[in-house]
């Protein structure tokens, strides 16, 4: 009787500790292998309080008003007795209504069925220089004058920032400065 030892697949491999990708992971990696280099990282995590609305980020190295995140409101939906026939497929995207529903429903005592929770999202770029900058959109440097952001994150979240940009400040030189995303601030 002959017998066949059963080799594992990709789908039952472990994260592997010696081997590992040259680059950043992607859709069509090897499953179980990790990245030589961490492409994120957690930098701070507190409460949403420490950051301020009107005055932007407290950091050093921002060109001046380019240290503001952008405010995202995100629909918070609650389910009532009605609504129990939703699954996950039919949840709606942030800022988007439900199918067929009527949002924003009273009801008794000023509680309403859906509920606005307001983020604040930034998209920080730094040149070669050490300028950092926040940006609104693909190629688009945010200046706030005044007492922070008008301008709405759903732009820049529905968009592809790019990687590298021009750096907002080229300064005397014929040579172009490139500014790379380095961090995304998410506040909630």
């Amino acid at each position: 009787e002959v017998k066949t030892e059963k080799r594992p697949n990709l789908v039952d491999r472990q994260a592997s500790t010696v081997e590992y990708l040259p680059g950043m992971l992607h859709s069509n990696c090897p499953k179980g292998l990790l990245p030589k280099f961490s492409s994120w990282s957690l930098v701070k995590l507190g409460p949403a309080k420490s950051y301020n609305f009107h005055t932007g980020l407290d950091q050093q190295g921002f060109i001046p008003g380019t240290n503001y995140l952008m405010p995202w409101d995100i629909v918070i939906r609650t389910r009532a007795e009605d609504d129990g026939d939703l699954d996950t497929n039919s949840w709606p995207a942030p800022n988007k209504a439900v199918p067929g529903k009527r949002s924003a429903v009273v009801m008794g005592r000023g509680r309403r069925r859906d509920d606005i929770a307001r983020a604040f999202v930034g998209f920080e770029y730094e040149d070669s220089r050490g300028r950092r900058f926040m940006c609104s959109g693909p190629d688009k440097v945010m200046k706030v004058m005044g007492s922070g952001p008008k301008e709405s994150a759903l732009k820049a979240l529905n968009s592809d920032m790019p990687l590298y940009i021009l750096s907002s400040s080229q300064g005397r030189g014929l040579k172009p400065h490139y500014a790379q995303l380095m961090r995304l601030f998410v506040v909630v």
